[in-house]
């Protein structure tokens, strides 16, 4: 009996650490399968941007800003679906009837002009093996912003533009602002590992300027219960723009703030 109760605990340990190596493999088999359902979802969404470059923008747009095969395991962390979107789309702006030249103002050949004075300076650079590697991804960015002043030209795409950078971000604010909320408050609101926001600072400035198009998508929102969702949203992703700790996403959430309370 009393060898029994000697090898009890050890038994019990093995059951705990069985238990917890269970947890992980079902943690790892659910990230692995959320890589599966994105490579589905891009995959799926290909022939349709042929066909409509414009929703090409749109795919591109979730992937870049949400990123969510970072939020997996498994081959689909890593794959450029980014770049494959890029392709197909610009594949389908040149075989369309779509507009091949931006709207001409101001705003736009301000933008041509930073292009390229960043080239410009790029040549100086005091690191250049690191800074080129800065400004390939910066330039693939800005190609991408020219073609989607191409396609997106009218009300009804470029609202639904809004919707998907909104709900993209608006997802790290959501689940930030639950999070802060059920911990109390002990953890850092981080973003998506391996992206252009994974820090505390990064994720919480981002935060704060989804929140005006948050109020755009409100104010341009018939049904009531959509409504009243992204007040919800808009509410916790200031506790999460709070649950940063970031002092600068701090400061821009409080006037962000203030100028929709305005």
């Amino acid at each position: 009996m009393w060898s029994a109760m000697r090898r009890r605990p050890r038994r019990d340990r093995l059951h705990r650490r069985a238990g917890i190596d269970g947890g992980r493999r079902r943690r790892v088999r659910r990230r692995r399968m959320r890589g599966v359902a994105v490579a589905i979802i891009v995959f799926g969404s290909l022939p349709f941007i042929l066909a409509r470059p414009w929703i090409g923008i749109l795919m591109w747009s979730w992937i870049g800003y949400m990123n969510p095969h970072r939020l997996s395991w498994g081959f689909a962390f890593n794959y450029p679906f980014a770049m494959v979107i890029g392709v197909t789309t610009l594949i389908g702006w040149v075989v369309s009837r779509e507009p091949k030249h931006p709207p001409w103002n101001g705003l736009v050949i301000m933008l041509v002009v930073f292009n390229l004075w960043m080239l410009f300076t790029s040549f100086f650079m005091l690191n250049p093996a690191e800074g080129w590697h800065e400004w390939d991804k910066v330039v693939k960015v800005q190609l991408m912003i020219f073609i989607a002043m191409m396609l997106m030209q009218d009300r009804r795409r470029l609202h639904a533009l809004v919707w998907v950078i909104a709900g993209s971000v608006g997802f790290f604010g959501i689940k930030g602002g639950l999070f802060t909320i059920l911990t109390g408050g002990q953890y850092m609101v981080l973003g998506p590992p391996h992206s252009f926001m994974p820090g505390n600072t990064e994720i919480g400035l981002a935060l704060s300027m989804i929140l005006p198009l948050f109020r755009y998508l409100q104010l341009n929102s018939e049904n009531k219960w959509v409504r009243r969702g992204l007040g919800a949203a808009m509410a916790l992703t200031g506790v999460a723009i709070i649950g940063t700790y970031s002092r600068g996403a701090f400061l821009a959430g409080g006037v962000m703030g203030v100028m929709l309370l305005a």
